[in-house]
């Protein structure tokens, strides 16, 4: 621990990002190593702690945009043939781009209609069930592929890889907002949600470890939430009349 400084702390952090960390995360296993140091500090076995003088990562602040039915409409309108079945599949399971991409036949069951997540963030498998719109859109892929993966290269025959390139050109073309791929999921919630389907349900769709994030994900939608406050037009006053002419009655 002592031959550990302020600039190899660094570099770790900058590595945990090129493989794909996101910044928040490497920022609390900093902070994990900096409560070591000061433990360790406290016990006399090393003189100071090097990580106090890191500096956290700055953290993307960008809160999930809700896409309407319309807005998903007019992106699988404006996809690719090849890129449509990846943003149908996106809005209808609400599985993250990486599980999307890495999802194999072997844990598609379409005589069950039911998808098996194993590439999950949270290391645990969880099931989709798969309805009658995306199921037509896989059966229509199972029947022309050669390939172990749902979503595979043409080319090669291996998996997709990125999908940067496609979704940028899909934006462009529908016109709408610009918003981010992992937004799909975040609509996917979100019109669960404000279906009435209950925030228990989504969070297991979803594979949240904990309620409070799937509240995140499943918020109102404006147009919805200016819709549950027309309801109470005239609802009081209604009542109070009522508790008028009853009393006037009597």
């Amino acid at each position: 621990m002592g031959k550990i400084n302020r600039f190899l702390v660094e570099q770790y952090q900058s590595k945990r990002v090129e493989v794909g960390r996101k910044p928040g995360t490497v920022n609390r296993e900093t902070a994990l190593l900096s409560h070591i140091f000061t433990r360790v500090v406290e016990e006399g076995i090393v003189q100071n702690n090097p990580v106090r003088l890191v500096k956290p990562l700055k953290v993307n602040t960008v809160m999930n945009r809700f896409l309407s039915s319309e807005e998903i409409a007019q992106l699988l309108d404006a996809s690719s043939e090849a890129f449509r079945p990846i943003v149908l599949t996106a809005v209808h399971t609400g599985m993250r781009v990486g599980e999307i991409l890495g999802l194999k036949w072997a844990n598609v069951d379409l005589a069950k209609g039911v998808i098996r997540v194993t590439e999950t963030k949270s290391g645990k498998d969880r099931w989709i069930p798969i309805n009658d719109r995306l199921k037509e859109v896989l059966v229509r892929l199972k029947d022309a592929s050669s390939s172990e993966f749902v979503f595979a290269s043409k080319r090669t025959g291996t998996r997709v890889k990125k999908i940067g390139s496609p979704w940028k050109r899909a934006l462009r073309k529908s016109g709408i907002t610009p918003c981010r791929f992992h937004d799909l999921r975040h609509a996917f919630a979100s019109h669960l949600a404000t279906s009435g389907v209950d925030l228990v349900t989504v969070k297991e769709l979803l594979g949240h470890q904990d309620i409070r994030m799937t509240l995140i994900y499943a918020h109102s939608a404006p147009q919805y939430k200016r819709e549950a406050v027309v309801r109470l037009n005239g609802l009081f006053e209604e009542k109070s009349r009522q508790n008028i002419d009853t009393q006037s009655a009597a």
